[in-house]
């Protein structure tokens, strides 16, 4: 069997690429003959401006780079191509122009982008669902959804095509969807997409776990992508309640210097900026909980499960396809409202108690085994063979 991915990948590497990569390299060990196209926003990003104004002229047309894929296509004849990430310069989308001739085309769905500008359907902090309900991305544009800009927001509303449209190509052209929650999967359902073209395969982690170490101290560790969507307000807030734990905060992103402004000369925080590998693992084994107080709908984030993997518990909102994979007080905490007070005494009150925490952090250990990537690919190949 050939595989043929397609991604394209974010300037800060997130957790779709996580998983891309992850698959990639866990069906070539398994045996498969795989290949990668790939397309980088970073290198977007370092064009010159003609360059860029001719980029983003092919992506509105959606021929970008179209010659060069049909062309790995006609070489490599893959008998699957798995597309992941399509956005944001092959949102037409690109799988609708391709020469496939009997080749069977999966869409790994990853968030809310064929309906959502900022594809986590959240504006002013509130959950929205404007261009979807509309079938128009009008609304994303009219409130400068992509960025706060209205430039970008402008091409991406140009570059894609209608909530509607979507639908009715994607049942012309994807033979199948792959959710990672049966919560997304859902969301996908109720817009319109047939539930039999849609397969459940949760998410995995990279995490190497031997044997599982006895846990203790004081450090509340954040990781994540920082813009306010993912809960930086009630962050900040929780540090500033908690002088006696130390925090430590990892990632990049758009509001990262409002977050560093808003907590000048806290002593008890210390920011890492962006961290993958081995010194994510190990700022992993060094933190006691993980906490997660995003306000999106989260469809499946890997945070998470690379904190349980670690032994480590997860307190989290409780929001979206979560729930599937941290087990409420078992392997980690759900709140329900996000405020500092309730992350708080949720952090206390295992932190403060070395058998409940040790038990939660057990529980987490196991809970992170049945999200290997061993296993992950295992699931996949069955659905690969379903065809």
């Amino acid at each position: 069997m050939k595989i043929l991915f397609f991604n394209e990948y974010t300037a800060i590497r997130g957790g779709v690429d996580v998983v891309v990569d992850g698959e990639i390299y866990g069906l070539r060990k398994a045996g498969y003959d795989v290949e990668l196209f790939e397309y980088k926003n970073s290198g977007f990003l370092s064009e010159t401006v003609i360059q860029k104004l001719s980029t983003l002229y092919k992506s509105i047309s959606g021929n970008l780079m179209l010659l060069e894929f049909n062309r790995v296509i006609d070489k490599f004849k893959p008998d699957i191509i798995h597309f992941h990430n399509i956005y944001t310069l092959f949102a037409f989308p690109i799988w609708a122009k391709l020469n496939k001739s009997g080749i069977k085309i999966i869409q790994h769905l990853h968030n809310y982008n064929p309906y959502c500008l900022n594809s986590i359907r959240r504006r002013d902090e509130k959950n929205c669902g404007l261009c979807s309900s509309k079938n128009s991305f009008a609304p994303g544009v009219l409130y400068s959804c992509y960025n706060n800009s209205l430039l970008k927001s402008s091409f991406l509303a140009l570059s894609r095509c209608k909530p509607k449209t979507y639908n009715k190509l994607s049942e012309e052209f994807v033979d199948l969807f792959i959710s990672p929650s049966e919560f997304l999967k859902e969301q996908y359902c109720n817009e319109g997409i047939n539930p039999a073209k849609i397969s459940v395969l949760h998410n995995f982690h990279l995490i190497e776990q031997h044997k599982f170490e006895e846990n203790s101290g004081r450090k509340v560790l954040f990781i994540g992508n920082m813009i306010i969507e993912k809960g930086l307000k009630t962050l900040v807030e929780l540090i500033k309640l908690n002088p006696e734990i130390q925090f430590f905060v990892a990632g990049e992103g758009k509001d990262k210097e409002w977050f560093l402004k808003m907590t000048t000369n806290l002593k008890n925080l210390k920011y890492t900026g962006y961290i993958e590998g081995e010194r994510k693992a190990e700022i992993l084994r060094e933190s006691t909980v993980v906490i997660f107080p995003t306000e999106i709908e989260e469809p499946a984030p890997v945070v998470p499960l690379e904190a349980m993997a670690s032994g480590k518990p997860v307190i989290s909102a409780l929001k979206g396809g979560i729930p599937e994979y941290v087990q409420s007080e078992k392997s980690g905490i759900f709140v329900e409202e996000n405020c500092a007070k309730n992350y708080s005494e949720a952090i206390l009150s295992l932190i403060n108690d070395s058998e409940i925490l040790n038990d939660f952090s057990r529980n987490a250990f196991n809970r992170g085994k049945e999200f290997s990537l061993e296993m992950h690919i295992k699931n996949l190949v069955k659905i690969y063979e379903s065809f």
